[in-house]
């Protein structure tokens, strides 16, 4: 937990506004998540939602993951990932990806990528 995160928190407690951008969700999220600020935590999932990109997705999946596993917004994530699975596992952040993650992506109906570039990626991976 990082002070900025903390601090936000804090001051949304006092103000009833909470600020949040793409630099700070993530430390607002897991402050939150910390102590037990379910609407704070509801949220930052929900920004999340609205800023996902391809670019960002993978990043917010496997932090979204950790912290809200039962949640929809990791339901979006991989949405996002599926559909644009061939940008995304360029992204240097994709060789962080457990073998898990990515069987389970790999193995989804929902992928849009065709099998060469499946392949593509599995190479580039291992």
């Amino acid at each position: 937990m990082t002070s900025r995160g903390l601090a936000e928190v804090i001051s949304a407690m006092y103000t009833g506004k909470l600020k949040l951008d793409e630099d700070n969700v993530r430390d607002v999220l897991v402050a939150a998540n910390f102590i037990q600020m379910t609407n704070i935590v509801s949220h930052c999932c929900q920004f999340m939602r609205e800023a996902v990109t391809p670019t960002n997705c993978l990043e917010y999946l496997q932090f979204a993951e950790m912290y809200t596993p039962q949640n929809k917004l990791v339901e979006k994530l991989v949405s996002c990932l599926l559909n644009n699975f061939k940008a995304v596992s360029q992204d240097p952040a994709f060789l962080n990806v457990s073998k898990e993650a990515l069987c389970r992506f790999l193995s989804s109906d929902l992928i849009l990528c065709s099998e060469k570039e499946i392949l593509q990626v599995c190479v580039f991976v291992f």
